[in-house]
């Protein structure tokens, strides 16, 4: 069995300090121009105790990270805050003695990659060399759906920097939730605009350039070398678009190979994983499954959950397992990361950044969310991965290697 450790922390406010706190919040509000209720002053002033012994106890942690693991955010178990204040704050982690109990060799995986075919490939090729996208610059009008929008962009919130990006390739799309695309459209080219977004994040955004998509068939009479890319040739350019189509069926196996590991992982082992984490985990997928077609169809709240109603259960052990993988797939990284130090190379993370800002972005939904920072971490994990198929197949690491272009 590997088991959780619950730390407890104890925070116990005098009255005398928690009056202080609500008056101090009340001088801020005072100084805002804000007028708010007693009940909000102390909330408050609860709020800000709370987070400054959660900062404490990260520090702390922060300090031990070495030899523990801590799962999800710490939970906070109010008391009493009307006179005085007391709180419980609960962290879940596991010692790493317990997660090294895994053996991480001893796993019974049957993995069958399934990498492209050479008539996979062509038929790909052919399909997109008959319907080949070429870029356009717009010139005499505002952005419109589906044109490329080339951008910098720069995020503020409480007035700090907390997002910058510059020469971002956008493609301007209409939803039904806010999003940076949607905003695009109506833009002029040149023009520089602002807004907040829902979680009151202040945007700028400054349009740069933009392209439409058209779609014609390449031919050698049509192909026009590209020169910032070294491409001269149109067999230059199929083993280009080859090479892409390869490095994504290799991104796709690779998850798939840790998705059936995970899976095998928690089938041979017995791990304990704390009520708090899968509440958690159940209460952030239920919204998903509250819908005609979800397994919580006519509930609008876990309250009206009935365990006589096999959809519900099956809802409930699914949100259960998900936490239980989420848990494990920590485990495996920690494991592996006690074994071997993995830090991708400034040119990987540049390569790759370039890969997706070519053919990702373009077709996104969110492209917001590849920051170098995000991609290095996505980097990182896919390496710890492969570390893992190399302990049962050294020849298809290899493999995952060059496709990913992490090797040459």
């Amino acid at each position: 069995m590997i088991k959780f450790t619950r730390e407890i922390l104890t925070l116990d406010i005098s009255r005398e300090q928690f009056k202080k706190e609500k008056n101090d919040a009340l001088m801020f509000a005072i100084k805002s121009g804000q007028v708010i209720k007693p009940e909000e002053l102390n909330q408050m002033a609860t709020s800000k105790l709370i987070n400054e012994k959660v900062s404490e106890f990260a520090n702390h942690l922060r300090e031990n990270q070495i030899n523990i693991l801590p799962i999800g955010r710490p939970y906070v178990s109010i008391l009493e805050n009307n006179e005085n204040l007391k709180a419980n704050i609960h962290l879940i982690r596991y010692d790493l003695e317990e997660i090294l109990k895994f053996d991480l060799k001893s796993v019974k995986i049957d993995f069958k990659e399934n990498f492209p075919t050479a008539q996979l490939l062509n038929d790909v090729w052919e399909d997109f060399r008959k319907k080949r996208p070429v870029y356009k610059d717009v010139l005499d009008r505002d952005i419109i759906e589906q044109d490329i929008v080339l951008v910098d962009l720069v995020a503020t919130k409480d007035g700090q920097t907390i997002h910058k990006q510059d020469h971002i390739k956008l493609q301007a799309k209409k939803s039904k939730n806010f999003s940076i695309n949607n905003e695009l459209i109506g833009q002029k080219i040149g023009h520089e605009f602002s807004f907040n977004d829902p979680e009151n994040v202040f945007w700028t955004v400054k349009i740069i350039s933009a392209q439409i998509v058209e779609v014609e068939e390449l031919t050698e009479a049509n192909f026009e070398p590209m020169i910032e890319e070294n491409i001269n040739t149109i067999q230059e350019l199929r083993n280009e678009f080859e090479s892409n189509i390869k490095k994504e069926f290799a991104g796709r196996e690779l998850l798939r190979f840790f998705d059936e590991y995970v899976y095998k992982l928690i089938e041979e082992n017995q791990i304990d994983v704390a009520q708090e984490v899968i509440d958690e985990t159940i209460n952030n997928l239920a919204q998903r499954e509250m819908n005609p077609n979800g397994l919580l169809a006519n509930i609008d709240s876990l309250k009206n959950i009935d365990m006589q109603n096999p959809m519900h259960v099956e809802f409930i052990q699914s949100a259960t397992f998900y936490a239980k993988r989420s848990v494990v797939t920590e485990f495996v990284f920690k494991a592996i990361k006690e074994a071997v130090e993995i830090i991708p190379t400034q040119e990987i993370l540049e390569n790759e950044l370039k890969f997706i800002n070519k053919t990702i972005n373009n077709r996104s939904e969110n492209e917001i969310k590849f920051t170098p920072d995000k991609v290095m971490d996505i980097l990182t994990k896919h390496m710890y991965v492969i570390e893992l198929v190399r302990m049962f197949n050294p020849n298809l690491a290899q493999q995952f290697e060059t496709l990913l272009r992490f090797k040459q």
